[in-house]
């Protein structure tokens, strides 16, 4: 059933929150069959953004939806570069939620990936920090030619400063494709070193003195039952 026999209307219909029926589509697993269906009846309803500013499209990032990507690419193939609220992308977006195929998919069927792949948002993050930040490793990006690997945030922090504690395969990734830390990031990572060493040193000298003290406590014992 063709849900436009019945209403067509409701194409542009949107809640309180400003979405149409096609943001829910991207948003709802059972919805997806339809968003073929409203983008034939005016394909106009994907440039439509919410209260956030955000467009089916972004939805589908944050969501995974790849199959709500075909259709509009179908439809509306410029749709892609548009921004939301936060100066994001749907690189962006699908980095920031761990959205690795997604991300695969954007890279490999979107001839706009180097603007994608080089916009920075309102933080001053481009995907590639989000990637990193994410612990989403994605070797499309990792090795893309545009990848500014060391460029600074608004933070000035590199997409390497931005790796979770946990992400050692990322940050291995990163080291090897040729990514650094911030001049502070280093400075920071310096004085932890240092201060395992000294802890270390601390430790070693503490246990000796143990080992003497023991010895002492033995010599004293035996001069008494001697």
């Amino acid at each position: 059933m063709n849900v436009m026999d019945w209403n067509k209307s409701l194409v542009k219909k949107t809640a309180d929150n400003e979405q149409t029926p096609l943001h829910y589509a991207a948003r709802l697993a059972r919805w997806y069959n339809i968003a073929s269906q409203l983008l034939d009846e005016d394909n106009s309803v994907a440039y439509v953004i919410d209260n956030d500013k955000n467009t089916t499209l972004h939805l589908a990032a944050m969501t995974g939806k790849n199959c709500i990507f075909e259709e509009v690419k179908l439809h509306t193939p410029d749709c892609w570069k548009i921004v939301n609220g936060k100066r994001q992308n749907i690189l962006h977006i699908a980095l920031e939620h761990d959205r690795k195929y997604t991300a695969k998919y954007i890279i490999e069927n979107n001839r706009g990936i180097n603007t994608l792949i080089t916009e920075k948002d309102v933080d001053g993050n481009a995907p590639f920090h989000l990637m990193a930040a994410s612990n989403c490793l994605v070797d499309g990006i990792i090795h893309h030619d545009m990848v500014a690997k060391n460029a600074l945030n608004n933070k000035n922090l590199t997409p390497l400063d931005m790796v979770p504690n946990y992400g050692r395969d990322v940050e291995d990734a990163l080291i090897n494709a040729g990514a650094t830390w911030s001049w502070r990031k280093e400075m920071s990572r310096s004085q932890d070193e240092r201060k395992i060493t000294i802890t270390k040193k601390d430790r070693k000298a503490a246990e000796k003195e143990i080992l003497v003290e023991k010895k002492e406590r033995r010599a004293r014992k035996k001069e008494r039952l001697a």
